[in-house]
């Protein structure tokens, strides 16, 4: 049986992901089997575990921290929104349909709760501690009823609660002193202690754009130019100008058709095609279908938009008529005739293995260009499953989230701009690896530096 302690925010993005992965590596590294728990998760970011099964990103980081394999179990409920109050529900990494929220909370609730209630016990079976992940605030009072993610849970497994509040929302006191209140005495008693969470961010030289569609999902695809020295990240959002970047990069969608739509309605479309005779495009999973000519939803599955038109960057179309969402880790090789500005990026690595992962629906068509990857393991642009993604011109794409993690395609795809902008290349090891790992090791060292460890100590064992 695992010792529990539980981390619950005053509310949401208020540093409760980031605390349960600075515990995750603090009791790891004093030798406990540690996992990783967040019951519910309501996330447009996922992760592909290896039971082929969804989670949302936070969870694999934590895992990380605690250095084992994510599992679906570790979050046994992911809502992915698509709008109008309805989610993706996804149970211990299957989806099992779309359902309003009003359905899901009065409808499904003792369904997801065995499924919360079954991963939960074999997590507790499995590990020393567990460290578990709230969502939102403990205090929606109005909705307790069908709480299964905060205080139900902390119930469940008999776990103390630290309680974080962001202080650069305001009000950081009023908020940690309502949440007390509001709640009744039976879940109050699980309060224990409170930390307060402050954020800082940096700037950089060499920039990459990434379009802020309206459903970005999977944005994590970027995280790895995070580590890079000379690398900054400007966010473009659906009505922005472009500004001067070095490359763009369109993410992953939860909706392909309507934001395709809502590129060309705002005028953005037609910015980035004339930005793509200049510097590099890259599509990932719904971006790259949003480069291709055409997105076919004559069935509507994608949005009320049906069949719409892609930017035209590349010449493929792309169609949604499979009924089964692909879900798997995957594997390829980069190949030795790739067109365009890939083959100039990656002829050094051509032969060379990259892993990823997949989420998407839909299925791409190449018309007249080379696919950038030869699969080895998973699906990739269709039901073959013998290649994945496209290139030509300034131009590449693929289904690949993840493909950014992989350093040497990183590498070479930054020493392409480095020589183009006249800057010192890069070679050794990878900086994400090295800095993830630092930075979850200093992350662990800052919180055990500053909190009364003794005081967490006693919630998690002493019961």
């Amino acid at each position: 049986m695992a010792k529990c302690i539980m981390v619950q925010g005053t509310s949401s993005n208020a540093g409760k992901s980031m605390l349960v992965a600075a515990l995750c590596r603090i009791y790891k590294n004093r030798g406990y089997n540690v996992a990783p728990f967040k019951s519910q998760n309501m996330s447009l970011n996922s992760y592909t575990t290896f039971e082929n099964g969804e989670i949302g990103i936070a969870q694999m980081l934590q895992a990380e921290a605690a250095m084992i394999e994510p599992s679906i179990h570790m979050n046994p409920v992911l809502l992915k929104p698509k709008g109008d109050f309805t989610s993706n529900v996804i149970i211990q990494g299957k989806s099992i349909g779309d359902m309003n929220f009003y359905d899901y909370q009065h409808k499904y609730h003792d369904t997801a709760f065995n499924a919360i209630t079954e991963s939960f016990n074999k997590l507790n079976d499995e590990y020393d501690i567990i460290v578990i992940e709230g969502a939102g605030s403990p205090a929606e009072i109005n909705m307790r009823k069908q709480d299964i993610a905060n205080m139900e849970i902390a119930h469940l497994a008999d776990a103390n609660v630290i309680l974080i509040a962001d202080i650069e929302m305001g009000g950081v006191f009023a908020a940690i002193a309502g949440t007390y209140v509001l709640l009744d005495d039976y879940d109050r008693s699980r309060l224990k202690a409170t930390v307060i969470n402050k954020f800082r961010g940096n700037l950089d030289i060499l920039k990459i754009g990434v379009i802020r569609l309206p459903k970005i999902a999977n944005f994590t695809d970027i995280d790895p130019f995070e580590a890079e020295s000379d690398v900054g990240l400007k966010m473009i959002g659906i009505n922005d100008d472009i500004g001067d970047v070095d490359a763009i990069i369109i993410p992953g969608t939860r909706n392909t058709t309507q934001d395709a739509y809502e590129l060309h309605q705002s005028g953005l479309a037609e910015k980035i095609i004339e930005k793509s005779s200049q510097i590099p495009i890259i599509g990932i999973c719904g971006g790259f279908q949003i480069l291709g000519e055409e997105i076919i939803d004559e069935e509507k599955k994608e949005s009320k938009q049906g069949t719409v038109k892609g930017l035209g960057l590349l010449p493929i179309t792309s169609e949604f008529k499979r009924e089964d969402k692909i879900v798997t880790q995957s594997e390829a090789i980069i190949p030795d005739n790739l067109e365009g500005i890939a083959g100039e990026m990656f002829k050094k690595i051509a032969g060379e293995k990259v892993t990823g992962y997949e989420i998407h629906e839909g299925t791409s068509t190449l018309i007249n260009c080379k696919a950038l990857l030869e699969i080895e393991k998973g699906q990739g642009n269709d039901e073959k499953g013998d290649v994945d993604g496209a290139c030509c011109k300034n131009i590449f794409a693929t289904y690949f989230h993840g493909i950014f993690n992989n350093y040497n395609f990183r590498r070479e795809f930054l020493n392409y701009i480095r020589t183009k902008k006249g800057l010192e290349i890069k070679t050794g090891e990878d900086p994400y690896e090295a800095q993830k790992n630092y930075s979850l090791n200093k992350l662990a060292e800052i919180v055990e530096e500053n909190l009364d460890m003794d005081i967490i100590d006693k919630l998690i064992f002493s019961k």
